[in-house]
């Protein structure tokens, strides 16, 4: 007999069947597929549960991987955007002399402009 039927019957019973070998009786044929469809439920949960945690263990270490491509990619650019920085100033100075080379050289030409009207 069950425990749980001793003390439906008798509850005083209870306590003094709790530690008693005799009252522990395997469960009943027609608990087996509950018991069965019970463990399954926890063992789907726990499968579920692991597959879970190392899918998140997975993108979190594809994240890091992401950040740290980001980040060498954000150098990068830093650098080449300081080499392109350096380029433009080189031109911009380039240019300059150019710009005041040409200014000479139309003053140049508008002085033998001048001279030859004047003779």
């Amino acid at each position: 007999m069950h425990a749980a039927t001793l003390a439906l019957q008798n509850p005083s019973a209870l306590s003094s069947t709790l530690g008693d070998p005799r009252c522990i009786t395997p469960l009943p044929q027609d608990w087996t597929p509950l018991l069965t469809l019970f463990l399954s439920g926890i063992v789907a949960v726990g499968g579920a549960t692991w597959l879970l945690s190392h899918s998140i263990g997975s993108l979190e270490a594809r994240q890091t991987a992401t950040e740290a491509r980001l980040t060498g990619v954000e150098a990068r650019l830093d650098r080449l955007d300081q080499k392109l920085d350096q380029k433009f100033n080189q031109l911009d100075q380039k240019f300059n002399q150019l710009d005041q080379k040409l200014d000479q050289k139309f003053d140049q030409l508008l002085q033998l402009l001048v001279q030859r009207k004047q003779q």
